[in-house]
C-alpha cells in the first residue's frame, strides 16, 4: 500500500515510532551500558559446603537422627521404618507402607504459632504436657488415623511429630516421639 493511501492515524503512528524509536533505543543502550561494571578476578564454580555459609549449617540434617529409626518404629508400633526424606521435614514410612511418620523441627517456630495454624485448619487442639513441657496434640477432623504433637524444643524453636495410619492411637505415638525428642535435645 502506498504511504499516501494509508489512513492518517497509521501514518502518524509510524512517524512517531520513526521519530522517537531510534532515540529511545539509543537511550536504553546507553543506560544499560552505564549500569554494568567489570569485576576483577577469575570466575570459579561454587562448591557446596565451602566458606562461612557452609560452615554455619554443618548440623543441618542432624535433627532427623535425634530419634533412631528403631525407636520410631517401636513408638508407632510397627516392625520397622525407613527414611524417605531428610531436610526441613524428616519422613519415615513403615516397612509395610501403611504408616507415615513426619518430624519437623523449626528453630524459630513457637508452639503458639503451630497451635494457631492447626486451629485455622479446623483441627482439634488439646493442651497437654510432654516430659514436663507445655505441648499441643492436634488432630484433623476428617482423619482419625492422623495426629500430631508439638512442643518447645530447647531454648528456642519447636519440635513436632505427625503420625498417620498406625493401628494404635496415633496421638499417643506422636506424644511419645515428641517426648523422646525433648529428652535427647536437652
Amino acid at each position: 500500500m502506498n504511504a499516501h493511501l494509508r489512513p492518517p492515524r497509521t501514518r502518524r503512528a509510524a512517524l512517531a515510532v520513526h521519530r522517537w524509536g531510534v532515540p529511545a533505543v539509543l537511550a536504553a543502550c546507553l543506560l544499560s551500558a552505564g549500569c554494568t561494571q567489570a569485576i576483577p578476578g577469575e570466575a570459579t564454580v561454587a562448591r557446596a559446603g565451602t566458606g562461612p555459609a557452609g560452615e554455619e549449617y554443618v548440623n543441618l540434617l542432624r535433627e532427623c537422627t535425634v530419634v533412631p529409626t528403631e525407636t520410631i518404629a517401636e513408638a508407632v508400633g510397627v516392625l520397622g521404618v525407613y527414611s524417605t526424606f531428610s531436610g526441613a521435614v524428616c519422613r519415615w514410612v513403615s516397612l509395610d507402607g501403611d504408616t507415615d511418620v513426619q518430624l519437623n523441627w523449626f528453630e524459630s517456630g513457637t508452639v503458639h504459632r503451630e497451635k494457631a495454624v492447626a486451629e485455622r485448619l479446623g483441627y482439634t487442639v488439646e493442651a497437654v504436657r510432654v516430659a514436663g513441657a507445655s505441648a499441643y496434640v492436634m488432630r484433623p477432623p476428617d482423619d482419625p488415623a492422623s495426629c500430631g504433637a508439638v512442643a518447645r524444643a530447647g531454648e528456642s524453636g519447636v519440635v513436632g511429630w505427625w503420625v498417620h495410619g498406625v493401628r494404635t492411637d496415633p496421638c499417643a505415638a506422636a506424644r511419645k516421639l515428641v517426648e523422646l525428642s525433648i529428652n535427647r535435645a536437652l
